[in-house]
Protein backbone atom coordinates (compact mmCIF):
# COMPACT_ATOMS: atom_id res chain seq x y z
CA UNK A 1 0.00 0.00 0.00
CA UNK A 2 0.86 3.60 -0.74
CA UNK A 3 0.44 6.64 1.59
CA UNK A 4 2.01 9.79 2.08
CA UNK A 5 4.58 9.10 -0.29
CA UNK A 6 5.91 5.79 1.15
CA UNK A 7 5.34 2.24 0.37
CA UNK A 8 4.35 -0.24 3.27
CA UNK A 9 4.02 -3.36 3.04
CA UNK A 10 4.87 -6.72 4.32
CA UNK A 11 7.72 -8.15 6.11
CA UNK A 12 9.23 -9.46 2.99
CA UNK A 13 9.41 -5.76 1.70
CA UNK A 14 11.03 -4.23 4.62
CA UNK A 15 13.31 -7.15 5.33
CA UNK A 16 14.22 -5.99 1.68
CA UNK A 17 14.87 -2.45 2.20
CA UNK A 18 16.40 -3.10 5.12
CA UNK A 19 19.04 -5.65 4.02
CA UNK A 20 19.70 -3.21 0.61
CA UNK A 21 20.11 -0.31 3.32
CA UNK A 22 23.13 -2.10 5.14
CA UNK A 23 23.87 -4.21 2.40
CA UNK A 24 23.56 -7.61 3.77
CA UNK A 25 26.15 -10.13 2.46
CA UNK A 26 23.70 -12.64 0.87
CA UNK A 27 23.00 -9.61 -1.68
CA UNK A 28 26.11 -7.87 -2.15
CA UNK A 29 28.43 -11.42 -2.65
CA UNK A 30 26.39 -12.69 -5.39
CA UNK A 31 26.51 -9.39 -7.19
CA UNK A 32 30.01 -8.54 -6.63
CA UNK A 33 30.81 -12.18 -8.38
CA UNK A 34 29.18 -11.69 -11.03
CA UNK A 35 30.52 -8.09 -11.58
CA UNK A 36 33.77 -9.89 -11.55
CA UNK A 37 32.98 -12.61 -13.43
CA UNK A 38 31.66 -9.84 -15.95
CA UNK A 39 34.98 -7.75 -15.89
CA UNK A 40 37.02 -11.59 -16.51
CA UNK A 41 34.80 -11.82 -19.59
CA UNK A 42 35.08 -8.39 -21.01
CA UNK A 43 39.44 -8.68 -20.80
CA UNK A 44 39.12 -11.70 -22.21
CA UNK A 45 37.52 -10.25 -25.27
CA UNK A 46 39.83 -7.32 -25.34
CA UNK A 47 43.26 -10.05 -25.60
CA UNK A 48 40.82 -11.60 -28.06
CA UNK A 49 40.45 -8.60 -30.09
CA UNK A 50 43.78 -7.75 -29.95
CA UNK A 51 44.70 -11.35 -31.24
CA UNK A 52 42.25 -10.58 -34.32
CA UNK A 53 43.45 -7.30 -34.99
CA UNK A 54 47.20 -8.38 -35.24
CA UNK A 55 48.24 -5.93 -32.59
CA UNK A 56 50.36 -8.49 -31.29
CA UNK A 57 54.13 -8.23 -31.60
CA UNK A 58 55.73 -9.87 -28.62
CA UNK A 59 53.05 -10.11 -26.57
CA UNK A 60 53.92 -7.67 -24.52
CA UNK A 61 50.82 -5.24 -25.00
CA UNK A 62 48.76 -8.00 -24.61
CA UNK A 63 50.28 -8.87 -21.08
CA UNK A 64 49.88 -5.50 -20.19
CA UNK A 65 45.65 -5.88 -20.26
CA UNK A 66 44.30 -6.69 -17.18
CA UNK A 67 41.33 -5.86 -14.64
CA UNK A 68 40.98 -3.73 -11.46
CA UNK A 69 38.79 -4.28 -8.62
CA UNK A 70 37.81 -0.36 -7.50
CA UNK A 71 36.58 0.16 -3.76
CA UNK A 72 34.09 -2.49 -2.19
CA UNK A 73 34.23 -4.90 -5.34
CA UNK A 74 30.70 -3.24 -7.49
CA UNK A 75 33.44 -0.91 -9.69
CA UNK A 76 35.56 -2.47 -12.36
CA UNK A 77 38.10 -1.29 -14.42
CA UNK A 78 39.28 -2.99 -17.53
CA UNK A 79 42.26 -2.09 -20.16
CA UNK A 80 46.03 -1.03 -19.70
CA UNK A 81 47.45 -1.05 -15.88
CA UNK A 82 50.95 0.39 -15.82
CA UNK A 83 50.09 -0.30 -11.50
CA UNK A 84 51.04 -3.81 -10.98
CA UNK A 85 52.52 -4.85 -13.97
CA UNK A 86 55.66 -2.33 -14.61
CA UNK A 87 57.60 -4.47 -16.44
CA UNK A 88 54.76 -5.05 -18.98
CA UNK A 89 53.67 -1.29 -19.08
CA UNK A 90 57.50 -0.53 -19.76
CA UNK A 91 57.81 -2.81 -22.76
CA UNK A 92 54.35 -2.36 -24.21
CA UNK A 93 51.17 -0.67 -22.01
CA UNK A 94 52.30 3.17 -23.25
CA UNK A 95 52.04 1.82 -26.81
CA UNK A 96 48.27 1.03 -25.67
CA UNK A 97 47.08 4.37 -26.39
CA UNK A 98 48.78 4.80 -30.17
CA UNK A 99 47.23 1.06 -30.90
CA UNK A 100 43.81 2.09 -29.48
CA UNK A 101 43.04 5.76 -31.27
CA UNK A 102 45.88 5.55 -33.80
CA UNK A 103 48.49 8.22 -35.03
CA UNK A 104 49.50 10.48 -37.47
CA UNK A 105 50.55 7.72 -39.55
CA UNK A 106 49.10 4.37 -38.15
CA UNK A 107 45.23 3.71 -38.13
CA UNK A 108 43.36 3.72 -35.53
CA UNK A 109 42.80 -0.22 -33.75
CA UNK A 110 39.91 0.06 -31.27
CA UNK A 111 40.71 -3.14 -29.39
CA UNK A 112 39.59 -2.00 -25.51
CA UNK A 113 36.82 -0.71 -27.79
CA UNK A 114 35.71 -3.28 -29.44
CA UNK A 115 36.38 -5.81 -26.73
CA UNK A 116 34.07 -4.13 -24.58
CA UNK A 117 31.57 -3.49 -26.58
CA UNK A 118 31.09 -7.19 -27.46
CA UNK A 119 30.92 -8.30 -24.14
CA UNK A 120 28.54 -5.79 -22.71
CA UNK A 121 25.28 -6.72 -23.10
CA UNK A 122 26.26 -10.41 -22.09
CA UNK A 123 28.01 -9.11 -18.92
CA UNK A 124 24.82 -7.02 -18.15
CA UNK A 125 22.28 -10.00 -18.70
CA UNK A 126 24.54 -12.28 -15.84
CA UNK A 127 24.54 -9.33 -13.39
CA UNK A 128 21.19 -8.52 -13.74
CA UNK A 129 19.63 -12.52 -13.56
CA UNK A 130 22.23 -12.87 -10.18
CA UNK A 131 20.82 -9.60 -8.69
CA UNK A 132 17.24 -10.52 -9.13
CA UNK A 133 18.24 -14.26 -8.07
CA UNK A 134 20.07 -12.69 -4.84
CA UNK A 135 16.90 -10.94 -4.22
CA UNK A 136 14.56 -13.43 -4.51
CA UNK A 137 16.46 -15.77 -2.65
CA UNK A 138 16.94 -13.38 0.13
CA UNK A 139 13.24 -11.85 0.13
CA UNK A 140 11.97 -15.49 1.03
Amino acid sequence: MISGGRIEGGARIRRLVQAIERQDRRITEPIKAALERGAERIEAAIRSEIIAQGAVDEGDLFDAVGKKKLSNGFRWKIGYFKKGNLRKWRLAGWRAHFVEFGTRTQRPRPVVRQGFRSQLRPARAEIRRETRRALRRFAR
